[in-house]
C-alpha cells in the first residue's frame, strides 16, 4: 500500500469575536455491510484501513489569497473498496511498542539470551 495521507483539515472556528478551538474534520464516506460486509459488528471508534480503486470525476482549482499556488479539489468515484489487512497503529503506540521491544532485549541480554 502507498503513502497514507492524514485528510484532516483544520478550520479555526470564531464565537462573539472569540477565537475557539482547532477542530479537524474529515471527509466522510458511508457505506452499507451490503457495499462492505466486513463493516459488520464495526462500532463506533474502531479503526481500520481501506484500500479504494476510483475514478477522477472532476476538479476545480482556486486561488487561496495569500498564499502561494493553487489548491485543486477533485469529485472522486469510488469503484471499489475493500478492507486491507494492514493494521491500524494509534498515535504513540509505535513509540511505546519500540521501548518495549528495546526493554526486552536488555532483558535478554541481561539474562544471557539474545533472542
Amino acid at each position: 500500500m502507498g503513502k497514507m495521507n492524514d485528510v484532516g483539515e483544520s478550520n479555526k472556528v470564531v464565537a462573539a469575536g472569540e477565537e475557539l478551538k482547532n477542530n479537524k474534520h474529515y471527509p466522510t464516506l458511508f457505506l452499507s455491510t451490503k457495499q462492505l460486509p466486513e463493516l459488520k459488528g464495526k462500532n463506533p471508534g474502531d479503526k481500520g484501513v481501506l484500500q479504494v480503486e476510483y475514478k477522477v470525476k472532476g476538479y476545480a482549482l482556486r486561488s487561496i489569497e495569500g498564499q502561494k499556488g493553487e489548491e485543486a479539489q477533485y469529485d472522486i468515484e469510488i469503484l471499489k473498496i475493500g478492507v486491507s489487512n494492514k493494521a491500524v497503529q494509534d498515535e504513540g503506540q509505535n513509540e511505546d511498542e519500540t521501548e518495549n521491544i528495546k526493554k526486552d532485549v536488555k532483558e535478554r541480554l541481561k539474562a544471557g539470551r539474545s533472542y
